[in-house]
């Protein structure tokens, strides 16, 4: 029934434009990839994904994984819109790589990937706890 409501649906402006705009900027998502797979060889177990989805959005990326083989809650997390995800399962799935990085850069920035050596990019909830207060010290 679904691969009907997809048949019977047409393709929205917003999604083919976005499809475009992709394509059109694929030489930096390819330049992105290349700098965190440099950090992944350089770091290695220094890079913590938080979440299982970050790790399966690097894999997308990275052509270590590929769209029919991710879960369906990631497929649904990376396109937002089930019209996107026909689309991509459309043999579309260089659209998926697409979002996957842009996906990834977001993830870096809300934390959801962090860097244990980095100063801007790193755990913070790991330091709180290191920080000892005595007892004694009391701000009133």
């Amino acid at each position: 029934m679904g691969k009907l409501y997809f048949l019977a649906e047409t393709i929205s402006e917003d999604i083919k434009a976005r499809m475009i705009l992709l394509r059109r900027h694929k030489e930096s998502s390819h330049l992105i990839l290349n700098i965190i797979e440099n950090l992944m060889n350089i770091l290695g177990d220094d890079i913590v994904f938080h979440t299982d989805e970050g790790l399966n959005f690097y894999r997308l990326a990275s052509g270590k994984t590929r769209w029919e083989y991710l879960d369906e809650v990631t497929k649904r997390r990376l396109t937002k819109n089930p019209t996107l995800t026909g689309v991509i399962e459309d043999s579309n799935e260089d659209i998926a790589q697409f979002l996957a990085v842009d996906r990834l850069v977001k993830y870096i920035r809300h934390g959801k990937i962090t860097f244990k050596g980095s100063y801007c990019f790193q755990d913070i909830g790991l330091r709180m706890e290191e920080i000892i207060v005595e007892e004694a010290v009391c701000l009133s």
